[in-house]
């Protein structure tokens, strides 16, 4: 099973360390239960590859967090900004384990660590466990917040997921032509937008939400305006687009 590397720390969620090889065990098979999905992902807000994966996985921010759930930056910024708080293990505490297979993951995941904490790109590529490499890529990238670097991974989905998530951050959706796929292209300035839209804290913009191609984004965008701006309170938004809450609500 491939892993992935992205850990982020749930809002009044505690690390409560457990003695030994079990403990890092623990935290080996919890990372790859909950950050299947990618580079993901990378890491948190959306998307899917380039290989005509659907809008509606690129929705999906790395770790499987439903959209709904996503920590938000500051308004007028365009994405929300997952914090990088991974604990890893020693190196010490990984020869503990049991299997070589073990061992070996869990001195890539120290690996990551120490490339991502200290934004060293090419600490990344000693990791020898490919979803873990390029997440470790990805998160150097958004760390230092060039998009270029996400053209360092041969992984599309990772690829987009980084250069989406750096231009959403910057508000650039000129970042997104760094990506080859059309489609890729047009999801990623969707994305952009409809997460500015999402922060302008204008409640008379609701209607650019509609103007953005993918149905996906219009419903992500629509989401977290009517979240933002009115609280979540469909009774609350204007009357010719409460269905619309109602229904954009439903899909969650």
């Amino acid at each position: 099973m491939e892993q992935e590397y992205e850990n982020y720390q749930e809002e009044g969620g505690e690390n409560k360390p457990l003695p030994g090889a079990s403990w890092v065990k623990l935290a080996l098979f919890s990372v790859a239960g909950i950050l299947m999905v990618v580079i993901i992902a990378l890491l948190i807000f959306a998307k899917t590859d380039g290989g005509g994966k659907a809008p509606a996985e690129k929705n999906q921010p790395a770790g499987g967090e439903s959209a709904a759930s996503e920590n938000q930056s500051e308004a007028g910024s365009a994405a929300p900004a997952k914090e990088y708080n991974y604990q890893a293990p020693s190196q010490e505490s990984c020869q503990s384990l049991s299997s070589e297979e073990e061992i070996q993951l869990c001195l890539d995941n120290v690996a990551a660590d120490k490339a991502i904490q200290g934004k060293n790109l090419s600490a990344c590529y000693e990791i020898k466990n490919e979803s873990l490499r390029f997440a470790c890529i990805s998160r150097v990238a958004q760390g230092v917040q060039d998009a270029d670097l996400c053209l360092e991974t041969s992984d599309s989905l990772a690829r987009y997921r980084c250069v989406a998530m750096i231009a959403s951050e910057k508000n650039d959706p000129a970042l997104c032509d760094k990506l080859s796929s059309l489609e890729d292209r047009q999801n990623c300035q969707d994305q952009v937008a409809a997460f500015f839209i999402a922060w302008d804290e204008d409640k008379g913009s609701l209607y650019k939400c509609r103007k953005l191609k993918s149905q996906e984004y219009i419903d992500l965008c629509f989401l977290h305006s009517f979240v933002n701006k009115f609280g979540g309170d469909c009774g609350a938004v204007p009357q010719n687009y409460r269905q619309e809450c109602l229904d954009v609500f439903a899909k969650e």
